[in-house]
């Protein structure tokens, strides 16, 4: 759901059987949300721009983080 630039919501990694909670705020192609669950927090950046969406996400937990480019043609 997004409000006035809050955004918040659900999601799940089914392979891993987790789910949890996302909050943050955006607007204009630019996001900044926290995924959470139960020992696991992640910050992710999301910037979309034209063709081009990166996406960065960093966490404390095993998983690390992850840098992802997509371009459309």
């Amino acid at each position: 759901m997004a409000r006035g630039g809050a955004l918040s919501g659900t999601w799940s990694e089914t392979s891993r059987n987790v789910s949890g909670n996302v909050e943050g705020s955006g607007g204009n192609g630019n996001f900044q949300v926290v995924a959470s669950a139960p020992g696991f927090n992640a910050n992710l950046s999301i910037r979309t721009a034209g063709n081009r969406q990166t996406v960065v996400i960093r966490s404390d937990s095993a998983f690390r983080g992850a840098s992802i480019t997509l371009t459309r043609s």
